[in-house]
């Protein structure tokens, strides 16, 4: 925990580390949440400035999965006395210890309170003193004018580098509140425009502000589909709607900021992505490997264009985790990376969560494919006649492995470890659908 107080000039520490808390987490419960729940046992409460989780521990094969998290707190009440053994420390003596992987956010943070560096431009507006304050406050006052009672709580559920996500608790029930980093901020006038026009398909919107990229949103009674296998069809089949429904609407969703993304352009954005600064630090490729993957990605293009699926709106991430089974269906939500493109991109994501068995992966591609053809006339088979997984994986694996090029290099750079797995996981179905 990194505590400061109000002049900033000292931090609390505890025997030369920053003082820790250790958080037994729920199911499913996130580490600012957790954090949020345990704070008032030491007489504080949020909300928290940063939540920023060691991405370097691999716990795999440790009987308690233990990860090291460094939150930020803004400076406590003058009247707070903090547990014992937590003095303070002087900014001007050496770092305190904290876990290697935690030790680059905690140096920047230090030195932006000795006023050695400016606050940096891309660091999150949750992640600024007063922005909390300013969300409440909004999301009060779209309770009120929506005939809502005020809220009881506002709680930190989420808090990284993309995205700020609130519970919070009225009344009249619970309702959650998302902020969306820079690149995705038109996810909220987007998500507005979806449920205008499908309200069946996707999370219920309270009201959002489009230029703070802000959305409040209902609660959905229903189960998140995880690993669950039963609703996939029905999730595909909520997709296709969702596609069908907004096929005549795609100069709406330009107009709230929606990109098109057309997959003809792949291999020229793949050229530009590979030789950005961020991603040569993250892969380590020869100019003759380059070469041999754009050819391979751009016969593989050529292929799905062929076949001649129109562009439609696709999630971008969709996966099951992006998914809520109700009683009346599943539900979509999560369209931050919502985009035109080809829509054959958005399986790979979906079949990513169960690459350790293949024969259910055959499963889902023949189900998307059968829905396809149901819900959107497509000739049954077509695409799987056509084309093999290997081009859908090239195509798929560059156009989400640009996606994720682009968030790292949006994010400040101890952040970026957030992300970039997602990298490795779709570049290497490029990589592994390309010949050495």
């Amino acid at each position: 925990m990194l505590l400061p107080d109000e002049a900033g000039r000292t931090i609390l520490t505890e025997r030369g580390a920053l003082p820790s808390l250790d958080i037994d987490l729920d199911a499913r419960e996130t580490t600012s949440a957790g954090a949020w729940r345990e704070l008032p046992a030491i007489g504080l409460a949020g909300p928290l400035l940063d939540c920023y989780v060691d991405q370097s521990t691999d716990p795999a094969n440790t009987e308690t999965e233990i990860i090291g998290a460094l939150v930020e707190l803004p400076a406590p009440p003058t009247t707070w006395v903090p547990p014992e053994g937590w003095t303070p420390a002087p900014l001007t003596d050496r770092q305190p210890h904290v876990e290697p992987g935690l030790a680059a956010a905690l140096a920047e943070r230090l030195a932006e309170l000795r006023g050695d560096r400016p606050v940096p431009e891309l660091r999150v507006p949750w992640a600024r003193h007063g922005w909390y304050a300013h969300a409440r406050s909004w999301i009060e006052q779209v309770l009120r004018d929506a005939g809502r009672p005020p809220p009881t709580a506002v709680i930190q559920s989420r808090h990284w580098g993309i995205s700020a996500v609130m519970q919070v608790e009225t009344p009249a029930g619970r309702c959650w509140f998302k902020a969306s980093f820079g690149p995705f901020r038109h996810e909220a006038a987007v998500t507005s425009l979806l449920f205008a026009a499908l309200p069946e398909h996707v999370t219920p919107v309270i009201a959002i502000d489009a230029n703070e990229g802000w959305m409040l949103l209902d609660d959905i009674a229903g189960q998140v589909v995880g690993e669950d296998r039963e609703p996939t069809r029905a999730a595909f089949e909520s997709l296709a709607a969702i596609q069908s429904g907004l096929a005549g609407a795609h100069g709406d969703l330009r107009a709230a900021g929606c990109p098109h993304r057309p997959i003809g352009d792949l291999p020229r954005e793949l050229r530009r992505t590979l030789a950005t600064p961020t991603m040569r630090a993250v892969l380590d490729l020869s100019p003759r490997r380059i070469e041999q993957l754009l050819t391979t990605l751009t016969t593989a293009v050529e292929a799905v264009e062929a076949v001649g699926v129109p562009d439609a709106f696709v999630h971008g991430d969709f996966h099951p985790g992006n998914a809520i089974s109700t009683a009346d269906g599943v539900r979509v939500f999560d369209w931050s990376d919502g985009a035109i493109t080809n829509p054959l991109v958005d399986i790979a994501t979906w079949a990513s969560w169960f690459d350790d068995d293949p024969d259910h992966i055959d499963t889902i591609y023949r189900t998307f494919h059968e829905v396809r053809a149901t819900r959107l006339g497509h000739a049954p088979g077509t695409e799987l006649d056509r084309l093999d997984r290997s081009t859908l994986a090239a195509v798929a694996g560059a156009y989400h492995t640009i996606s994720y090029a682009g968030i790292l290099a949006a994010l400040e750079p101890h952040r970026q470890t957030e992300h970039v797995d997602g990298i490795g996981e779709f570049f290497t179905l490029l990589d592994s659908a390309t010949p050495s």
